[in-house]
């Protein structure tokens, strides 16, 4: 199992998660208000509690059973589905008794909000505990898309419920039903069609299940659990405003969970098939990382903080900054302990977590008790923190006494760890692709002999542009219209295309004027290319485009797509661009955003793996860096970004899905999203469009 990569994958999907719920949380702030924030994350909290409580572990024990015992995984998905059935309509109940026996914890949530809340709570229960079937059997990349979905679903179901049919609170809080149905039904399709159901329960195998779960499930909840319970204390003793000030800073502060839940998602069910003492071994050294990564992140969020919060959710939510930097130092903690917490689960020992746990929670309690009627919102963040540190020091403990280590190595981060990811990042955007180490010389003609063997290798068009998988469709055809859009091109106008590839945009622009000029450095390209459009460009012409053969002020426009990246003298490249390009004529170019969040998550893993980067690119660009060379020739009028995520849906669903419907809510989200700050420059393309002066 390539561990690296699946961490990767779940890495990148906590990633695209985290924006789509941070931008759900910021409709409803924006448009509800700092009240209406608060009825939702109570809401939320209502879900969140009972399933926290009321998991018993079944996921992980699911995972453990199935990987170390090898028990039968069709018995283990029976057993799941019909005690989730029974336990979560059960717990419904608790739930409504709790109401009228304790109404102070509810104070702010209605009783129709309370309703919604019963009915989620058992698809909540089942589809939590059919999710970790998934990691069980490895299926790394389908648990990724399906926590995508339920992201996706979240925000814009509550945008369409909030914003357009202006439904209020209620409308997000319907969301939260529909999201919550529509994944468990998806997910039990996608288990079903893989694997069998037994009809029967096996009592035999639930007592397993029950006994490992019920002692690892608090384990299995630790980053969020204190959170979820302060919602409640914080409610009680404040009232539902605090609420809404509280979720912000947690909401903020937990994106240092991340990096630890990626790692744990993906180690736990490895080491549970792992010797007791290589994953004692590997322990400290994954610990020590995670604490670096985690201290980087509070130093980046803390200089960021205040900033976010005033920005994304405005004045009115200022009383949240001082409870967020409190409640950074927690992450951290939590952030460390999770790792020797995911130890003691590999070694079946999740009994260990549990019981630290339990200490934590009372300290929480207490720490919320005696500092919430003194500082208020701080008090919870603060508690939180302090029970974090608690449970950090409790498990560092645990582990030495157990494994008899070395105390320095398992505490203190070393020179070592710091320096190799010193000089390994410091030259993570500075490398160039493989492709220089693979061609016959460094120079126009080693280049042109690597893409004549491309050329025999792929079918660029049918794999992109014709793929018949729906996010490629939608992916690529975004691009084709605004690649289009930007270069207009009217009839009449002579057009060069740089690197035609197999001829898709020559074909496109031949539609419009026939004074086409499409170049490529392969001969066999630019074959395809011509058969690809019948001939009919104006001419096909083998060259560089550090060399091009045409007169000086010769073409009206110059389409250059995803064509930088790949030359090996982009200065010289442009320098042409310039020199054959009429007065006044423009220049579109498209490239890879070397910035993207997607690019930035690529060239991790891609350092992890001590490979090199993506081996067709010579040098990537940052939008800055590219306006900066284009400044030299030309005068740049206009920059864009698309595909800010990849529409991630399964293979199955993807055939009921009508392509032009969801192609124009996705192109209506980017559009939301190339609006607001920081995030419009995280897509993955970039679309520059200059004139020469």
């Amino acid at each position: 199992m390539n561990i690296v990569g699946n961490s990767f994958i779940v890495f990148s999907s906590k990633i695209v998660v985290g924006i789509f719920l941070f931008l759900s949380q910021i409709v409803i702030a924006r448009f509800l208000g700092v009240g209406g924030l608060g009825v939702f994350n109570l809401f939320l909290a209502v879900n969140g509690i009972v399933l926290l409580l009321g998991s018993l572990g079944f996921g992980t024990a699911s995972i453990y059973l199935s990987n170390k015992a090898k028990k039968d995984f069709s018995q283990l998905f029976s057993n799941s589905l019909i005690f989730g059935l029974a336990w979560g309509l059960l717990l419904s109940i608790l739930v409504l008794l709790s109401f009228f026996l304790f109404p102070s914890i509810f104070t702010g949530l209605s009783f129709k909000h309370l309703i919604i809340a019963l009915v989620t709570i058992p698809f909540v229960i089942l589809y939590n505990y059919c999710l970790p079937l998934l990691l069980a059997k490895f299926r790394i990349m389908a648990w990724s898309v399906f926590s995508i979905l339920y992201s996706i679903f979240i925000f814009s179901i509550s945008f369409i419920f909030v914003v357009f049919f202006k439904m209020g609170t209620d409308g997000a809080i319907y969301a939260v039903f529909i999201t919550v149905l529509a994944n468990f039904i998806l997910t039990l399709i996608y288990l079903l069609r893989s694997y069998k159901v037994v009809k029967r329960f096996d009592f035999s195998l639930f007592k397993n299940q029950l006994k490992f779960g019920i002692s690892a499930y608090l384990g299995d909840v630790f980053s969020t659990i204190n959170f979820k319970l302060n919602v409640f204390i914080v409610n009680v003793f404040l009232g539902v405003l605090s609420v809404a000030y509280y979720s912000v800073s947690y909401n903020i502060a937990a994106l240092i969970f991340i990096i630890p839940y990626s790692l744990q998602q993906v180690l736990y069910p490895a080491w549970s098939s792992t010797s007791e003492e290589e994953v004692d071994r590997k322990t400290p050294k994954a610990a020590r990382q995670v604490l670096i990564f985690s201290l980087l992140a509070s130093v980046v969020l803390a200089f960021l903080g205040r900033w976010f919060i005033l920005f994304f959710y405005g004045k009115d939510f200022s009383s949240a900054i001082l409870p967020f930097y409190l409640i950074l130092p927690g992450g951290v903690f939590a952030a460390y302990a999770g790792m020797f917490f995911n130890n003691f689960f590999a070694k079946g020992k999740p009994h260990i977590t549990s019981i630290i746990l339990i200490a934590s929670f009372l300290v929480n309690i207490v720490s919320n008790i005696l500092l919430i009627p003194k500082i208020g919102v701080a008090g919870s963040a603060l508690s939180a923190s302090i029970s974090y540190l608690f449970a950090a020091v409790a498990a560092v403990i645990v582990f030495w006494r157990i494994t008899k280590g070395s105390p320095k190595e398992i505490i203190f981060v070393q020179i070592s760890d710091v320096m190799s990811l010193y000089k390994r990042f410091f030259h993570l955007f500075t490398s160039v692709g493989k492709i220089l180490n693979e061609i016959s010389s460094p120079d126009i003609k080693g280049l042109k002999e690597y893409y004549e063997k491309k050329a025999d290798e792929y079918d660029i068009i049918d794999e992109t542009f014709e793929s018949p998988r729906l996010y490629k469709e939608i992916m690529y055809s975004t691009r084709v219209d605004e690649m289009m859009s930007l270069l207009d091109v009217k009839r009449g106008e002579r057009v060069l295309e740089l690197g035609c590839g197999e001829g898709y945009y020559t074909k496109k622009m031949l539609e419009i004027t026939p004074e086409v000029f499409a170049t490529d450095i392969s001969e066999k390209f630019l074959n395809k290319a011509k058969k690809y459009t019948e001939g009919r460009a104006e001419q096909y012409v083998c060259c560089p485009a550090e060399k091009l053969p045409f007169p000086d002020n010769y073409f009206d426009k110059v389409m250059m797509s995803e064509v930088i990246e790949h030359l090996l003298d982009w200065r010289e490249g442009i320098k042409e661009t310039r020199r054959v390009l009429k007065s006044g004529g423009s220049v579109v170019i498209s490239t890879p955003n070397k910035l993207s969040y997607f690019n930035v998550l690529c060239h991790i893993k891609i350092l992890l793996r001590n490979e090199p980067l993506d081996g067709d690119h010579i040098k990537e660009f940052s939008r800055r860096e590219l306006v900066r060379l284009l400044d030299g020739y030309l005068s740049v009028e206009k920059y864009d970004y698309v595909n800010y995520f990849p529409l991630v849906v399964p293979a199955f669903a993807e055939k009921r899905l009508k392509f032009e419907g969801v192609k124009k809510f996705i192109q209506a989200l980017e559009r939301i999203l190339s609006r607001i700050f920081i995030i419009k420059e995280l897509g993955l393309v970039i679309f520059i469009k200059a004139k020469k002066r």
